[in-house]
């Protein structure tokens, strides 16, 4: 499998007869796959099938498929094929949010790409295992969870309904593996948390990926919290005094709380 490509294998249509036979393999894809129960097989019919993040061309490649290539096809969207992540896809999540193999916040994005503007394709949530493939400071490369989606342009798989997906098969009484949500529920949860205080670096150990803490007080400083944050880059306040809205996503060994910081005002 190649990990990088240069099309989308669309090439065919390049005239307005061979258009034409593209929108009928999609309408017959269409059609087929209202019949079909998902997961089901599929078979790459193009020399090179680009795997991205999304339902569009607009979306980050994540693998290249190769002619011949099997997936398990999850389900169909606006003529795109939902497929099972290859074992060999790259994703990524944040790595403070990793410890022991295991996820310590509320949600955790899976990302396409190691970097915040990268699609999602997926979620996983606080007690969820992953499988780690290479860590790093801000992001850990891990193996494609179960909740990952992907997606392939639908003229580019043919559909086996009648032969077994490809992969390790369902044991008695253990239910399929359910196609890709549209999006997950949104969840319940109590309003954020409000810390006042000075950003300083954070002195507590055995705390993975946690950099900052919050002081409060002046004659007498203690610190109020862990502080981390996906969206925001905490290193640039530094010593500033701020108001800081967030969720305890976990406890330092000390008892500390850390959190999940959503929204910061300096004062």
């Amino acid at each position: 499998m190649k990990r990088c490509s240069r099309g989308d294998g669309r090439g065919f249509a390049r005239d307005a007869g061979s258009a034409c036979a593209a929108a009928l393999c999609l309408v017959a894809a269409a059609t087929t796959a209202e019949r079909l129960k998902f997961p089901c097989a599929g078979e790459v019919v193009a020399d090179r099938a680009n795997v991205r993040a999304g339902r569009s061309l607009n979306y980050e490649i994540v693998a290249t498929l190769e002619r011949g290539e099997r997936v398990t096809v999850t389900g169909l969207e606006g003529g795109w094929f939902g497929i099972v992540p290859p074992a060999d896809v790259p994703l990524w999540v944040a790595s403070r949010y990793v410890a022991d193999g295991a996820v310590i916040c509320g949600r955790l994005n899976v990302r396409a790409k190691p970097a915040l503007k990268a699609n999602v394709v997926g979620a996983l949530s606080r007690g969820d295992r992953v499988e780690v493939v290479e860590e790093g400071v801000d992001w850990t490369r891990i193996r494609a969870p179960s909740s990952a989606a992907c997606w392939v342009s639908a003229e580019l798989i043919e559909l086996h309904p009648r032969e077994t997906a490809p992969g390790k098969p369902a044991a008695a009484g253990e239910e399929e593996r359910p196609g890709p949500p549209a999006s997950p529920p949104a969840e319940r949860r109590p309003p954020p948390r409000v810390f006042e205080g000075t950003i300083r670096k954070a002195d507590e150990a055995g705390v993975p990926g946690v950099r900052h803490r919050l002081v409060a007080g002046t004659l007498f400083r203690r610190t109020a919290c862990l502080i981390v944050s996906e969206t925001i880059n905490i290193a640039y306040f530094e010593g500033d005094r701020v108001r800081v809205w967030g969720y305890e996503v976990a406890r330092s060994p000390a008892g500390t709380p850390i959190v999940d910081v959503r929204r910061l005002e300096v004062e």
